[in-house]
């Protein structure tokens, strides 16, 4: 009813495992996915199904919702589930992540398309007027002019920038909402280069992460050499925005890192 996800559902019984919440960032990949199916397969009946468009109606609602500063939308957790800081283990706030800010400028997006495509003129109007106020947000208020890239998140306590880089906030880039071409485009993908390239082609997730090295939440106890650990999901992703060459180093270091684990 809250018009999003939880975050872990059991595998057998499909019921509700807590854990870190809100991440909000499947709200707007729910419809994404769904206008995804549906231009490949060319039909469009899976989001007229009453159980899929009632959940795309409570999904709409609350990206719908102007819940954070500017327009922006919700605050969570999204993407690395940091609910309390790695290194002391204290609580933290939610964030307004330029990545759930994009996941939500996505949906919203989708869903315009969605209700073009079905003769809904004024809720596809209605859906690309919200998306077009996230991303004016997110250009206002998450870019850096300073150091040139989109900044990991503001606080939801203070409103105070975290300047870090962070891989995640290429979703920026390849969900469309920020031109990857752009100027801002270009430098944000250079400076996600520039300070979060590792072990050759790898990417860290964000500037500082002490996660598998230093973190007070290290499964395994030190699972790396040294902080800000590439990691090959992050990799994959981030290169989808950067240039071929790039994109094919940055495949081959994943395929090579990988074979241990196949």
């Amino acid at each position: 009813n809250a018009g999003y996800f939880h975050t872990c559902y059991d595998l057998w019984t499909g019921d509700l495992v807590w854990f870190v919440e809100p991440q909000l960032d499947p709200t707007g990949l729910f419809p994404l996915a769904l206008l995804y199916h549906s231009v490949l397969t060319g039909s469009y009946d899976l989001v007229q199904e009453t159980a899929v468009a009632a959940q795309l109606k409570k999904i709409e609602t609350q990206l719908s919702a102007i819940q954070g500063p500017w327009g922006l939308a919700m605050a969570d957790y999204s993407i690395w589930e940091e609910s309390s800081s790695p290194t002391t283990g204290e609580g933290l706030p939610t964030g307004y992540f330029t990545f759930s800010q994009s996941m939500a400028w996505a949906g919203m997006s989708a869903l315009g398309r969605i209700h073009d495509t079905l003769g809904a003129n004024e809720a596809s109007t209605a859906a690309f007027n919200r998306a077009d106020q996230i991303k004016t947000a997110v250009e206002e208020y998450l870019y850096m002019e300073d150091r040139g890239g989109y900044a990991r998140q503001i606080w939801s306590d203070t409103l105070d920038q975290d300047t870090r880089f962070d891989a995640s906030s290429s979703a920026a880039l390849w969900t469309g909402m920020i031109d990857k071409d752009s100027d801002r485009g270009i430098s944000h993908t250079q400076g996600l280069s520039d300070n979060l390239t590792r072990d050759g082609y790898g990417l860290a997730r964000y500037e500082g992460d002490v996660y598998f090295y230093a973190s007070v939440f290290n499964p395994g106890g030190c699972e790396t050499t040294e902080n800000m650990p590439p990691w090959p999901v992050i990799t994959l992703f981030t290169s989808w925005v950067e240039d071929e060459e790039t994109r094919q180093d940055r495949l081959d270091w994943a395929l090579s890192r990988y074979i241990y684990v196949i």
